[in-house]
């Protein structure tokens, strides 16, 4: 018999003083016929139809009890049959009302199940009802099973696949390079004074292994007194030492400074260009300029009295001898001291 059919009884039980629910209903007269319980319902035995309770249903007429759901299966109440699951969800018990959401990172595909399967590694399912797990997309992977997401490979590897489970499907760039998409790679090579570098080439973990180079701030730079010069020989950018009359420089060379080296006594004497100022000189020996001796009016040279002009309030020049200059004339032997200047023959000396 169809479901309208039975509905169509249960209307016309209805309206003949037969009633099927929860609370007894008493007959009139006892020698009025007992009721016919539809499907979907069960007879007391007081002869009163009631509804199968939510989880349960009865198939035929005149039934005495109603049957439990199977698990996978749930119903409402006065319920002819089951109904199965559907997929997404499951029910793992007998004689439900409703059935169970499929939790996130698992999976239920199809209908009537009792269980859910979890995913399995290198796939997921970020959200619930699901009927299938995804792979792990590129640039991820995923050693567990049962996970709502895949794990993104380390900062400056990559991985091309898909589905993967382990970390070691995580590729590194070579050497001084680094990745510019997680999922392809696209190694990129890091900044010349970078020994390792991540997302950019600027962006430095690790500077080359070279006097004057330091890292500040995830960037690697010259130090002072070093300066960033083109190596044609590595034909990269390397920090070089500055002149040591520069503090701050552009290049290796004294007349490349952009700062000088007040500590040695260095001054900047044309632009860009650093050395000793006015009545010092430069000692090699010393590494630093150094005061002119007393009788110079200005040095220059490897010595104090490598004089440039003789200081007219203590000493006379020499004639002949243009870096030379004396206290007195009658100091050297055969000179005399004629308009201020030291007159004779040296030779006479030898």
């Amino acid at each position: 018999m169809s479901p309208s059919l039975y509905f169509i009884l249960f209307l016309t039980l209805l309206t003949s003083s037969v009633s099927i629910s929860d609370s007894p209903d008493i007959l009139d007269d006892e020698t009025e016929e007992p009721p016919v319980c539809p499907a979907g319902s069960y007879k007391t035995s007081d002869n009163i139809c009631r509804c199968c309770p939510n989880g349960s249903y009865s198939t035929t007429e005149e039934s005495s009890s109603c049957s439990s759901c199977r698990a996978g299966s749930y119903s409402s109440s006065c319920a002819t049959d089951c109904i199965l699951c559907s997929s997404g969800t499951y029910q793992p018990n007998a004689g439900k009302s409703s059935c169970i959401i499929c939790p996130r990172g698992s999976i239920c595909p199809g209908i009537g199940r009792i269980s859910h399967s979890l995913c399995q590694e290198g796939t997921y399912a970020e959200s619930t009802g699901q009927t299938e797990c995804q792979d792990c997309p590129q640039g991820t992977y995923n050693p567990s099973e049962g996970k709502t997401s895949c794990l993104e490979c380390p900062r400056n590897t990559f991985n091309p696949n898909m589905g993967s489970t382990t970390i070691r499907d995580c590729r590194k760039c070579p050497f001084r390079f680094y990745s510019t998409d997680p999922r392809t790679g696209g190694c990129k090579p890091c900044y010349d004074l970078c020994n390792d570098c991540e997302t950019s080439s600027t962006y430095c973990t690790a500077c080359i292994r070279e006097n004057g180079v330091e890292l500040d701030e995830n960037m690697c730079v010259c130090k002072e007194f070093y300066a960033l010069y083109y190596n044609e020989d590595v034909e990269e950018m390397r920090c070089v030492p500055c002149h040591r009359f520069c503090r701050v420089c552009h290049g290796p060379l004294a007349n490349q400074c952009d700062k000088c080296n007040e500590a040695i006594g260095a001054t900047m004497i044309e632009e860009k260009t650093c050395g000793c100022g006015p009545r010092t000189f430069d000692s090699e020996r010393q590494g630093r300029c150094l005061p002119c001796h007393l009788y110079c009016n200005n040095c220059d040279g490897t010595s104090n009295r490598d004089c440039h002009g003789c200081n007219a309030l203590h000493s006379y020049h020499v004639e002949n001898e243009p870096t030379l200059c004396v206290a007195s004339c009658y100091d050297i032997q055969g000179y005399y001291l004629e308009d201020n200047i030291c007159k004779g023959n040296l030779l006479f000396n030898c």
